[in-house]
């Protein structure tokens, strides 16, 4: 187990919240098969999109009420590219992409009990999923897209028990 904190010394190998990472990446790149990396409550900036490339699980210590990740309006929040990823407890706000502007799971991947709020992209304003992505217990709700999938844009996958409203999408 690796852990994220805006208040962490950040020493590898992030083993509790006092030596935290104070860069989510940093943390996620550290990560090995199968582990999880907390996140501690706090908005965290994002500055370049997050690549959640492995089987790792990139999950807050006390729900979406308590951990943001804001992608400042100016990109896409994180990219899932490994079907066995998994994004679990987050508020992922304000994000801006291409192929959504909060999550992008080209590689499928789950993505459970968050918030995507806010986001806007061409395709898929808040998520833009391929393949067997599955998205579950998730409020998706006020994003935005000019082509497709105001909330979600999805091609394959699954979306179960998700409220998903006031989002505005064309086709």
């Amino acid at each position: 187990e690796l852990y994220v904190s805006r208040n962490g010394r950040h020493v590898p190998p992030f083993a509790d919240l006092a030596t935290a990472a104070t860069n989510i990446q940093a943390a996620l790149d550290l990560a090995m098969d199968g582990s999880t990396v907390w996140l501690d409550d706090g908005v965290f900036p994002i500055p370049e999109t997050l690549l959640l490339c492995r089987p790792v699980v990139l999950k807050s210590l006390h729900g979406k009420e308590s951990t943001t990740l804001d992608g400042m309006g100016e990109r896409s929040i994180i990219q899932l590219w490994n079907p066995q990823a998994r994004l679990e407890g987050v508020r992922i706000a304000h994000g801006s992409g291409i192929w959504g502007g909060g999550i992008s799971a080209l590689g499928g991947g789950q993505i459970a009990n968050s918030s995507i709020v806010s986001n806007t992209a061409p395709q898929g304003g808040g998520i833009y999923a391929l393949g067997t992505t599955c998205i579950t217990n998730c409020d998706i709700a006020f994003n935005a897209s000019d082509h497709g999938g105001g909330g979600i844009q999805i091609q394959g996958g699954e979306i179960a028990n998700c409220q998903i409203a006031h989002n505005v999408g064309n086709s």
